[in-house]
């Protein structure tokens, strides 16, 4: 089970291959100038749409905050 609260809900539409790069991004950039902090609960990844064959992806990144 997920508990409730604030999530930062980032949508990445892009290639899979690509997720990594944009994770550090919110990490490293965003978050810290954001004001928030990172919680301890479990974060999660939404998939809205999969296109294997041209390895796209379009997914909601959410990230537990405080």
């Amino acid at each position: 089970m997920i508990g409730g609260g604030k999530f930062a809900v980032y949508r990445f539409d892009g290639l899979i291959k690509d997720i990594y790069e944009t994770l550090q991004g919110i990490y490293n950039i965003w978050l810290p100038d954001s004001g928030y902090e990172m919680d301890e609960r479990y974060g999660l990844n939404i998939y809205r749409q999969i296109d294997r064959a041209q390895s796209q992806v379009i997914m909601d990144l959410c990230i537990p905050v405080k």
